[in-house]
């Protein structure tokens, strides 16, 4: 039995059209650093998106005060499938050298038994073919494992074409540390925790530096929307203790001196007088003096007069809502109406949020959508004075919506990951929208003026013939 095998894990390369580093961290695979610890482990990392691995000098893109902005990208030849389509494809982390790098260095110190290589869009497989290409050049023979939202989505397609890798689908359980087991021939006898209250903290230590963190207060979501993947990936709702949370944030305070962190939670305000109200309550009891953001959303019926003032002064400094828009029935079970999204804006503005502070999602790239309704959801959100969030339709396989909305489709969008690209959704149906350029046009539009202080009405003549122009295209 070896003694303390060592892991690599690694987050890999994106590859896309677009891509923004909403605070982003792998989540997931942190907790699992932290479990393979626990269980004798020598673990390290290397985040291909993040800039704590570009080289001295290195100009790394622009990020706010806050701990978000652009994540380094380089062009890159588009897939074959892709190739009709005009945008510009891009590689999106840390320059390849860099990358090699810090390989050559795990040969200096200890050499890895395994390597972990996490996932998220499924469409982002090519980026991550890429990272286990070049760990295969650098060292042989070593086991490299796959998992995380990829193989959990299209566990065939990741097998096929992971043939050289050990493709683990699902949650990170027993089962897997035991197949790491055997891979590294080491017996952790280590159990597996199977709650996030007996899990512990993610192993943010292993990053050179940090500038924000990834924090979840719940697991999973209690809804189960068409086009949602969150009961695939996590079937079961669990919200944590507040003790621990607390604990966690004055850990990663003292610890690592960081004043951003993202929740990352897919449902922070569900049972809101036992979890959310409470938690709030801790940490402006305890004066953090941290700023909190909300990059999924928040559930616009959970957000009452209470909740909003929590917010306000327990540090949230912008409120992203998930509004979705009007004439999503079928994809939503439960719509947001006119009168809780009216109702959640007026209790977050009386609650002391300013207009630049709020943001709305609304989804596009239905099948069918009114496009009606999504215009009067757009100009509800900039009569409020919120901004504007299109959400453009992203296909995710093993969804209600999924199989609905594969009869649209003229593209094999079940035997392809590439297709599920939320960029794609303007060409990809029989009948394509072609009013997405006036609906840009429009939200930009709308946006620029209320950035300068000016609602406008839909008896404006510029709206009027961006919605008419829309309609006719």
């Amino acid at each position: 039995m070896k003694n303390h095998p060592a892991i690599c894990l690694i987050n890999p390369w994106a590859t896309d059209f677009a891509a923004h580093d909403l605070w982003s961290k792998p989540l997931g695979l942190l907790y699992i650093g932290s479990i393979l610890k626990k269980a004798g482990y020598s673990v390290s990392l290397i985040d291909c998106l993040s800039y704590s691995y570009s080289s001295p000098g290195f100009k790394f893109p622009s990020r706010t005060r806050f701990g978000n902005g652009h994540i380094r990208m380089q062009q890159i030849e588009k897939p074959e499938i892709l190739a009709s389509f005009s945008r510009i494809f891009y590689r999106y982390g840390i320059a390849v050298p860099d990358f090699e790098k810090q390989l050559n260095e795990l040969k200096k110190t200890k050499i890895p038994d395994a390597f972990l290589i996490t996932s998220q869009m499924t469409y982002w497989y090519p980026g991550i073919r890429f990272t286990a290409d070049i760990i295969r050049e650098h060292f042989h023979g070593t086991p490299i494992v796959l998992g995380g939202i990829y193989p959990t989505l299209c566990p065939e397609h990741a097998i096929e074409n992971f043939q050289d890798c050990t493709v683990i689908p699902g949650q990170f359980d027993q089962n897997c540390l035991d197949q790491i087991d055997d891979l590294t021939g080491y017996n952790s006898n280590f159990k597996v925790p199977t709650t996030l209250d007996d899990s512990p903290y993610p192993a943010y230590e292993l990053y050179p530096q940090l500038d924000s963190i990834a924090l979840l207060t719940s697991r999973g979501c209690p809804y189960n929307c068409g086009i949602c993947a969150s009961k695939i990936l996590q079937p079961n709702f669990e919200q944590r203790n507040i003790n621990h949370i607390i604990d966690e944030l004055e850990t990663y305070k003292e610890n690592y001196g960081v004043t951003n962190f993202a929740i990352y939670d897919d449902a922070l305000l569900s049972n809101p007088g036992k979890h959310i109200i409470p938690l709030l309550e801790r940490v402006i009891k305890a004066d953090f003096k941290v700023n909190f953001h909300v990059p999924n959303g928040l559930q616009v019926s959970d957000i009452t007069h209470e909740v909003a003032q929590r917010l306000r002064k327990a540090g949230f400094k912008e409120i992203r809502l998930s509004f979705e828009g009007f004439g999503t029935e079928r994809v939503f079970k439960k719509p947001v109406s006119e009168k809780a999204f009216t109702g959640a804006v007026e209790a977050l503005r009386k609650a002391g949020f300013r207009k630049n502070q709020l943001r709305a999602y609304i989804i596009t790239g239905l099948p069918r959508q009114d496009i009606d309704m999504l215009f009067d959801s757009i100009l509800l959100t900039h009569r409020l004075g919120v901004r504007i969030e299109l959400a453009y339709l992203s296909l995710i396989p093993g969804t209600p919506g999924f199989d609905e909305y594969r009869e649209f489709m003229s593209y094999p969008i079940d035997r392809e990951p590439l297709l599920h690209n939320n960029t794609l959704w303007n060409w990809r149906f029989d009948e394509p929208f072609k009013w997405e350029k006036k609906l840009r046009e429009l939200v930009r539009y709308l946006n620029s003026n209320q950035r300068e202080g000016n609602i406008i009405t839909s008896n404006n003549n510029i709206v009027k013939d961006l919605i008419q122009g829309g309609k006719n295209a």
